[in-house]
């Protein structure tokens, strides 16, 4: 549970003795929201199961499944929101990158606007800006995509130092390896690490 967000999960080889379990947990649900006067809405509810790319048969078996909330069905989809991640049936982060480099270029164009309009906007300034408007959406996920895998981190560099040289007006083909130094900046992959190391050190010892 987190604010508003509540979520069940159930870990299982089998798709259906998982929905059994899930469904056991949205009874007692049902029990608590009942006692306490509380109507969720079903349709605002989503399910999905996570499983290996060449699961099709679990997949196929969990499509026969229902789960439902106070009789109603819950939708089932191949791709869910949780807490701003986006997460699909094949536990890839592929379609959250996506989505987070498209939030990344909004932001830098506006970064952009703000570089050409404002007159006396530095390059401090800037890089300030994108430390604290652009880099916290990739920071967010630190947990998780400091475990990606260099290729698919790639992307995620190559989308930074994009936006480093256009705020320190550095030509396309200045060396990769020297845009951090220039913007002293540390990269955003040592960045993620970092943050993940904190996470799980303050997961660790909040118990």
């Amino acid at each position: 549970m987190f604010a508003d967000d509540t979520a069940f999960w159930s870990s299982n080889k089998c798709p259906t003795r998982a929905t059994a379990n899930i469904q056991q947990l949205l009874r007692k649900f049902e029990e608590w929201a009942n006692k306490w006067r509380i109507s969720p809405n079903p349709k605002k509810s989503q399910s999905i199961l996570i499983s290996y790319p060449h699961a099709i048969p679990k997949q196929y078996a969990f499509s026969r499944t229902k789960l439902t909330l106070h009789n109603q069905p819950i939708p089932k989809q191949k791709t869910i929101k949780y807490l701003g991640i986006t997460f699909s049936q094949t536990g890839s982060l592929l379609a959250d990158l996506d989505l987070t480099l498209k939030k990344i270029r909004n932001r830098a164009n506006l970064l952009y606007l703000i570089r050409g309009r404002i007159r006396g906007c530095n390059t401090e300034t800037l890089l300030h800006t994108y430390k604290s408007f652009i880099r916290p959406v990739i920071e967010y996920r630190a947990p998780l995509y400091a475990s990606l895998s260099q290729r698919i981190l790639n992307r995620i560099l190559t989308s930074e130092r994009k936006i480093l040289r256009r705020i320190l007006k550095l030509d396309y083909k200045f060396p990769s390896s020297h845009v951090h130094t220039t913007a002293k900046t540390p990269t955003i992959a040592s960045r993620l690490t970092e943050l993940q190391q904190k996470y799980i050190h303050r997961t660790l010892n909040s118990f």
